[in-house]
């Protein structure tokens, strides 16, 4: 008996066990969404739902093989997107999310669903993972936005990066930014990269926004918003009144909060929180 499960033990650490998990992967994600009908994907769920829950019923044998796949570079993009999120619902550990993070930026960002992926990277985010990488995907497509059937709003690129960075520490990503903004012509990325760095506050970001007034290459467009951005200070009645009330923890709790909700209403709270902070203190 003792010696059955220990070729069982070595079958299963050998490179043809792993093999054969990467030939289901390979066979399971074949295709790019975003290339099929509504129709044909559907035909392709049953397949991606029988890997998710063999891995979800056998974490100690497929855990550590899904790590070293997602870990890889020779799948197609879904893949990495499906399987990051198959990894975070299984594990909460830091290392896995950090993976689930990477894979996220080897995704084809037309490939998928913008509210769920911009949802993730949050989490992710908000749970000390830098998802620059993956996040910055969204400046890829200047289409990119979803629709909150609630609120009657569409949330946009500048929102959906916003959401996606804000939770992290401004150095984590400003350089980044500051770079894409300056290797691109399109204005709708420009100005989402505005709003980001805006919400953001950081010295380096404002000292970035206010030059945009001195470059000539720019869009008037692009430079009209930003100084508008930068100008945009003044707070309602309402939230004037809770200012007075208000220190920087339950500022930072507002922020938080916003950050969970896809509304209008926690763009209003994130944009009194960024004033707040504006008219409280020195950029960070």
């Amino acid at each position: 008996m003792e010696r059955i499960l220990l070729i069982i033990l070595i079958l299963m650490a050998s490179p043809c066990f792993g093999q054969d998990f990467k030939a289901e992967v390979d066979a399971a994600y074949d295709f790019h969404p975003h290339k099929l009908s509504k129709k044909e994907q559907a035909l392709k769920l049953p397949a991606l739902d029988s890997l998710f829950e063999k891995v979800i019923a056998d974490t100690a044998t497929y855990l550590p093989q899904l790590r070293e796949r997602l870990l890889s570079n020779d799948h197609l993009p879904y893949f990495y997107f499906d399987g990051a999120h198959l990894l975070m619902i299984i594990s909460k550990r830091q290392a896995d999310l950090k993976i689930a993070a990477e894979a996220f930026s080897k995704s084809n960002i037309k490939d998928l669903d913008p509210k769920v992926y911009v949802s993730l990277l949050s989490q992710l985010a908000q749970n000390n993972v830098n998802v620059t990488d993956a996040a910055v995907k969204i400046l890829e497509d200047s289409t990119f936005s979803f629709f909150i059937p609630q609120h009657a709003m569409y949330f946009n690129q500048g929102y959906s990066l916003t959401y996606c960075l804000l939770p992290l520490n401004p150095n984590a990503y400003v350089d980044t930014l500051i770079t894409i903004f300056q290797q691109t012509q399109d204005i709708q990325v420009q100005k989402s990269i505005i709003t980001t760095l805006w919400f953001s506050y950081s010295c380096k970001g404002d000292t970035f926004l206010l030059s945009l007034n001195e470059t000539n290459s720019l869009a008037k467009e692009v430079a009209f918003y930003a100084k508008r951005l930068l100008a945009n200070d003044e707070l309602d009645r309402n939230y004037k009144r809770k200012l007075k009330k208000m220190n920087a923890n339950e500022l930072e709790e507002m922020k938080q909060s916003a950050l969970m909700r896809f509304s209008d209403e926690a763009i209003y709270d994130l944009d009194f929180v960024t004033k707040a902070k504006r008219k409280k203190s020195v950029c960070l």
